[in-house]
């Protein structure tokens, strides 16, 4: 991932050398990671970790430190294998600090729970509340760091030079299976997959690969592999991984089966689990009133309109950004879904967070709702009459907040929020009175507050049990005016998202049985008989009644094969739902109860006393504490490569990477030679030195470069180019979509051709560029939103006086969605040089797939141009096989486009003073991605100069993503 980093700041010295500005029509877009925060980074050095953190967060990294070295014992006994180093772990207390991270460049999303960088070796983790889910990621992370120092040892043994690595449903199967048991969403998608058979067969696992179906199919595979052969089996594979290579191979070699018998073996082991749960339990849609199951849905909210119509009102991505809809209670499962507002496209609802934080609507019929918007999150507020806004609520310290609950009254709002130091608690803020109030204190992660109806108590899912500790919640409930808290619910379960209805009955979806279905807590005596002290510290037990049963008892209200989850309330004693089916997450309605299971289940007996629980802490072995991280450099990468051209001969050369551990600031060296002859060799011998530091919101980047290089354009044909100098530029992102650019270079330049005179220019360049991108990306490009640029750059001889232009470029590209996978796509360019009529000036260069199609590239040229590119994108094949004698090859999302493209040059005083004849073209092509990185375009059509159409047809075949 590291070598982005260097196209991108190589791909910089290049543009400074040819002095021009026409990135505008190349350079890379995209959206921007900002480093909002200046963390006061930390080192804690354990036996085998050291361990990257910042004061506000020094409890959790004491709790992973411990985590980290548990881990490394139970690991290092799976894999047989000790690392022969320390591994850099570096934590995060939240996953919106989390994605301010520079140790990779990527922008990560919200489904990112951790990864390893495997350049350095590096492990990044966030916190988002739960400690046991972030000693899980920890776990699963170092499955990674232990399988590849195995396999890297493993190949080094056999004298192996080409590194392999098995396929990512292996080695991601194999971190979560090995990081802990599986969860209820492992066992959710596994079901439903099974039951609706998209189960994706072995062979074909890589076809899915990096998506959450395919970590679940490669750990409940890896599950089956270690019940009917062993787990002992798991090791061999990695130990016989020299054997072959293909995985396939080396996977039969050990088990002694194919991947054809072992997914028969497999397949056939999940219908005789999972056939048999037809026979008392029912699919969602079989049992319940489908209300939206187009796209993905979830947390919805009931509330009835001034018209008195009851709505359901949830969070969903029918189009890509995820936004708010709405949908009559009564109404049709075809009836489309009212547009309420959409998110990810504006600074002011940056992202929704889809699965993680509900919505609430009060009795005037105000939306409240969470997005991140800049450094943390904030709470917004909607009147769904008018449509008016109110202002966002954010809080100092809050960094990422959910679930907001409004009370009764409509007064105040109850939500969780994740504070610096990485724990969730449970708050409340009065609009009225403009008043934050903290209800809990502790390290427990709180969620999911729900008011009681009258206001006095607040319900909500925690983990402060002795089951917590495993990763359990239960319900609770706080009593406001003092703070009191009691168990509703206890025991071995996911007990979450409680909610009232206005007479008081009390639901809930729970994991009793093994897959989260809606309950509902009916009460067992008529009162309560103790009460529960206040718990904001560690040391204080919790009160249980003398016989240690708890005031209710849980009904089930629905018996499904997959998952019910975030139940709530209608007026008429129906209840909405999210559920996941056929790999969904539809919204979805159940009016009737009887043909479930009514029959009471006693919650588990309590014990007398239950002291709260705490996470252990590392207290040895502990050789740095509290140390100041000092920037220290290590190698990223280094690679030569030797090249050979028939025009401009033989070149070769090397690029090197470093970087600090945590990606703050990074060098990059450039070293190349491309001399003809042995006489050559010192003047051709071509260096760059290049700084990046992204340690602020403000990133910098500046080096010094000395290149003598063969080069050829239209104008001057082939000549020889000695190019020194230095450069400085400076990027600030003005929000998530938003960026300013800056550079400036100053270089020495002597151009010798054949024939001629030699030029020589002392260049100055200054340039400044803005950008916006809010863009929705589908397999082969954009789909929706907008991007645009604008660069304005002035090239000056300050010497010689050969050179003095200004060039300006404007790119508008705007996407329509026309439906879930097509789209209408537009482009505007302008390029504009202008400067004195006896000197050098910059050239515009069109033709080719990616300006002026049809045309070849760069046969059309001028000191001013422009394009509108019009493209209509829509799904050609979905998935093409080719099986051959001796194997088989697939494509997937293969696209079509109808094109209609224009564009003209301009050449100034200096050639025929007039715009050349207009050029347009129009066609169909086909783009076809190969892995996640390159795009295939194949493109058929006629030219036209719009006075004649002729009939020939032109073909052009190139690579890009679409514009």
């Amino acid at each position: 991932m590291k070598n982005k980093y260097i196209i991108i700041s190589f791909a910089l010295i290049t543009i400074l050398i040819n002095f021009s500005v026409t990135f505008g029509q190349y350079h890379s877009f995209g959206r921007n990671k900002i480093q909002y925060t200046d963390f006061e980074w930390q080192v804690l050095s354990t036996k085998h970790f050291d361990i990257y953190y910042y004061p506000e967060m020094e409890e959790l990294a004491l709790i992973g430190a411990q985590t980290a070295e548990e881990s490394y014992k139970i690991l290092q006994n799976k894999y047989n294998h000790a690392l022969n180093h320390k591994v850099p772990l570096i934590f995060y207390s939240s996953h919106l600090y989390f994605q301010q991270t520079n140790v990779i460049p990527n922008i990560l999303p919200e489904g990112v729970g951790g990864f390893f960088e495997f350049f350095k070796g590096r492990v990044v983790i966030p916190s988002d509340g739960s400690i046991s889910q972030f000693k899980r990621v920890i776990r699963h992370e170092l499955n990674h760091v232990f399988m590849h120092s195995k396999l890297v040892r493993v190949q080094k043994n056999h004298k192996i030079m080409n590194k392999r690595f098995p396929p990512l449903w292996f080695s991601e199967g194999l971190a979560e299976f090995w990081s802990g048991q599986p969860n209820t969403q492992a066992e959710m998608v596994i079901r439903d997959a099974v039951l609706n058979n998209y189960l994706v067969p072995v062979d074909r696992l890589f076809s899915i690969a990096g998506t959450f179906l395919m970590y679940k199919e490669g750990e409940n595979l890896l599950a089956f592999i270690s019940e009917r052969y062993g787990e002992e089996k798991i090791l061999l594979i990695l130990e016989n991984y020299w054997v072959h290579p293909k995985f396939s191979e080396v996977v039969k070699y050990t088990l002694g089966v194919d991947y054809k018998e072992l997914n028969r073996q497999w397949t056939y082991h999940l219908k005789k689990k999972y056939y048999p749960l037809l026979r008392d339990k029912d699919k969602p849609q079989m049992a319940s009133k489908i209300i939206d199951n187009e796209g993905f849905n979830s947390k919805p909210a009931i509330y009835k309109d001034k018209d008195g119509i009851e709505k359901i009102i949830y969070v969903s991505n029918k189009i890509g950004y995820t936004g708010i809809y709405q949908k009559d209670l009564d109404g049709d499962v075809n009836d489309e879904a009212e547009f309420v507002l959409t998110g990810e496209k504006s600074n002011e609802y940056e992202t929704f967070h889809l699965f993680r934080s509900s919505i609430s609507v009060n009795n005037d019929r105000i939306l409240a709702f969470v997005t991140k918007s800049g450094e943390t999150d904030v709470i917004h507020r909607l009147n769904l009459d008018t449509g008016s806004k109110y202002p966002p609520l954010q809080f100092d310290n809050l960094v990422t907040i959910s679930s907001p609950s409004w009370s009764p009254d409509g007064r105040k709002i109850a939500f969780t929020g994740l504070s610096r130091n990485g724990y969730n608690d449970i708050y409340i803020y009065d609009i009225t009175g403009d008043k934050l109030s903290k209800l809990t204190n502790d390290t427990y992660d709180d969620r999911d507050p729900s008011w009681s109806p009258n206001g006095k108590h607040i319900v909500f899912s925690s983990d402060r049990t002795q089951t917590g500790a495993g990763g359990r919640y239960n319900l609770f409930k706080i009593r406001i005016k003092d703070l009191k808290i009691k168990y509703l619910t206890y025991g071995d379960h996911n007990d979450r998202a409680p909610k009232y209805s206005k007479d008081g009955k009390l639901i809930f979806y729970s994991d009793r049985g093994g897959m989260d279905n809606i309950w509902m807590l009916k009460s067992a005596q008529r009162s309560d008989k103790f009460k529960l002290t206040n718990i904001s510290d560690d040391d204080i037990d919790l009160e249980m009644p003398e016989n240690g049963l708890l005031d209710y008892k849980a009904v089930r209200l629905t018996n499904f094969t997959t998952s019910a989850i975030d139940p709530v309330w209608t007026n008429e004693g129906s209840i909405v739902f999210t559920a996941f089916e056929d790999f969904s997450f539809n919204i979805m309605k159940v009016d009737e109860f009887k043909n479930y299971d009514m029959a009471l289940e006693k919650t588990s007996n309590t014990p007398k006393r239950t002291g709260l629980w705490s996470h252990k802490k590392l207290k040895k072995d502990i050789s740095t504490f509290g140390k100041k991280y000092k920037s220290g450099y290590s190698l990223d990468i280094a690679q030569s490569q030797v090249t050979q051209d028939p025009i401009f001969g033989t070149s070769g050369g090397a690029v090197i990477a470093l970087s600090d551990i945590l990606g703050n600031n990074q060098y990059y060296v450039l070293v190349y030679n491309n001399a003809r002859t042995s006489g050559e060799i010192i003047d051709h011998f071509n260096v760059a030195v290049t700084k990046v530091s992204l340690a602020g919101r403000t990133n910098l980047a500046y080096g010094l470069f000395n290149f003598n290089n063969r080069r050829f354009n239209l104008r001057k044909g082939f000549f020889d180019e000695r190019r020194y100098g230095g450069f400085f530029s400076i990027s600030y992102p003005l929000s998530f979509f938003k960026r300013i650019e800056a550079t400036t270079s100053l270089a020495y330049s002597k151009e010798d051709r054949i024939g001629f005179n030699s030029r020589e220019a002392v260049l100055a360049v200054n340039s400044v560029r803005f950008i916006k991108d809010n863009s929705l990306w589908g397999v082969t490009g954009p789909l929706d939103g907008e991007r645009y640029s604008l660069s304005i750059a002035y090239t000056n001889d300050v010497r010689f006086n050969n050179l003095n232009y200004f060039t300006l470029v404007a790119d508008y590209r705007k996407y329509y969605r026309l439906s879930k996978r097509t789209s209408y796509a537009v482009r505007f360019m302008y390029l504009h040089s202008d400067g004195s009529p006896d000197r050098e000036i910059q050239l515009f260069y069109l033709g080719g797939s990616w300006t002026l199609r049809l045309y070849p590239r760069f046969r059309v040229w001028g000191t001013r141009a422009f394009i509108i590119n019009n493209e209509y994108r829509f799904p050609f094949i979905d998935i093409l096989g080719i099986r051959f004698p001796f194997g088989a090859v697939g494509f997937r999302g293969i696209r079509g486009a109808l094109f209609f493209d224009t564009g003209n040059v301009y050449n100034g005083e200096r050639f025929d003073n007039k715009w050349e004849t207009l050029k347009g073209s129009y066609g169909i092509g086909v783009r076809v991605r190969i892995g996640g990185f390159l795009v295939l375009r194949y493109d058929i059509g006629r030219r036209t100069d719009f006075r004649n159409l002729p009939d020939t047809i032109y073909r052009q075949f190139f690579f890009g993503w679409d514009f």
